[in-house]
């Protein structure tokens, strides 16, 4: 994986769990900032965890400015590791998939009334909106959000 932005975080974690039943498995962040413009101040990266790809996730915030990155139990199942073993973690800030974004320009080149009011929304507004897009659980459901964002816009 390649990004074009500085690394967010690089090197060997061990793997930590929340105390008590069902607490969670994570990586601790501490040299990672919130992100003072994010719900919670959480922060979106990818890239990888020992040989896995990791395309898109979320440091969350554990409280005194502090983050950290969950593991649920199918990551660590293929990762085959447990509280106390260490990871090789390598991440990025988040940046939209090159196809995603060229399929929302084409998407707004047959719209240009859409076009032209997306393009005047400010840089929030329009990362939230291609948040809504790209976390569509199926190719299906973000076409008809793109559907429904391009109609929405043309109001």
């Amino acid at each position: 994986m390649v990004s074009n932005e500085k690394t967010l975080v690089e090197g060997s974690f061990c793997i930590e769990k929340f105390e008590g039943k069902g607490g969670w498995h994570y990586l601790y962040l501490p040299q990672v900032p919130q992100n003072p413009r994010a719900s919670f101040g959480w922060v979106r990266a990818m890239g990888q965890i020992d040989a896995l790809t990791l395309p898109h996730c979320r440091l969350m915030p554990m409280g005194g400015g502090r983050l950290f990155l969950p593991l649920g139990a199918a990551l660590r199942k293929k990762l085959g590791k447990k509280a106390g073993d260490w990871v090789e973690l390598r991440l990025y800030p988040f940046a939209f998939p090159q196809d995603f974004l060229e399929t929302w320009q084409a998407c707004l080149q047959h719209a240009p009334e859409a076009a032209a009011i997306f393009a005047r929304l400010s840089d929030l507004e329009k990362e939230k909106s291609l948040d809504y897009l790209f976390a569509a659980p199926t190719e299906a459901e973000r076409v008809d959000r793109m559907v429904r964002l391009l109609r929405k816009l043309e109001l």
